[in-house]
């Protein structure tokens, strides 16, 4: 806590994730001819590392900012064989990172609050077939009436994006059945979805209701 009205807080964390698989996957038909074969053996390290800060200021009245950010980098390191690779284990590394800052207002007069908040992300990911990045921003606006001591109205707007995942872009293939085989889209886009929301909140000693009807469109 940085005096009475401002705080900085600051967050940093390790993370090490290690998995071995090994899965068989067989087929025959109903005279007993075999149809698929594929023994798989996968041995997985990750390693990442989070790292957040806030602050936060607060003014007078009820009127507060914060300023943030919140990234991580993670590295992945696999050796991998199938019956793809002909039994042959093959190396397979990755890495990403996501990096997120953002800014909030917060205010309060009478019976009237309002929130803005706007947010940019920047990410991206690379592997041995495909690398990628993307850049998307999220703003959120939310104002809420007090209707009564039990009783609040609201309208919220927020714009969400989600990007594809390296395995979606990914060109490594998976074998599910003989000449079936699933692999990711390289031309694959960020989705943005519109969210418009009206928020009506009742709470009392015993009761606390709330109903928030949505629209969203692209």
């Amino acid at each position: 806590k940085i005096g009475d009205k401002r705080s900085l807080d600051i967050n940093l964390v390790g993370t090490y994730f290690g998995n071995d698989q090994n899965s068989s996957n067989a087929q025959t038909l109903d005279n007993g001819s075999q149809l698929l074969s594929d023994d798989m053996e996968q041995e997985t390290d990750k390693f990442s590392v989070i790292a957040e800060a806030a602050y936060s200021r607060q003014f007078s009245g009820s009127t507060s900012t914060t300023i943030g950010y919140r990234g991580q980098v993670a590295k992945s390191q696999s050796s991998i064989s199938n019956s793809l690779s002909n039994g042959e284990t093959y190396d397979y590394n990755s890495d990403n990172y996501q990096h997120y800052a953002y800014a909030e207002f917060q205010t309060t007069k009478g019976g009237l609050s309002a929130r803005l908040s706007a947010g940019v992300t920047f990410l991206g990911a690379e592997n041995d077939d495909e690398s990628y990045s993307r850049c998307l921003f999220s703003p959120v606006v939310s104002f809420m009436y007090r209707i009564s001591q039990s009783q609040y109205l609201g309208l919220k707007y927020k714009l969400s994006s989600e990007a594809p995942t390296i395995s979606d872009l990914s060109k490594n293939a998976s074998l599910k059945l003989p000449n079936v085989v699933s692999k990711g889209t390289p031309g694959l886009k960020s989705s943005t979805e519109h969210i418009v929301a009206l928020i009506y909140n009742f709470s009392s000693r015993y009761v606390d209701f709330s109903v928030m009807p949505a629209c969203y469109f692209d």
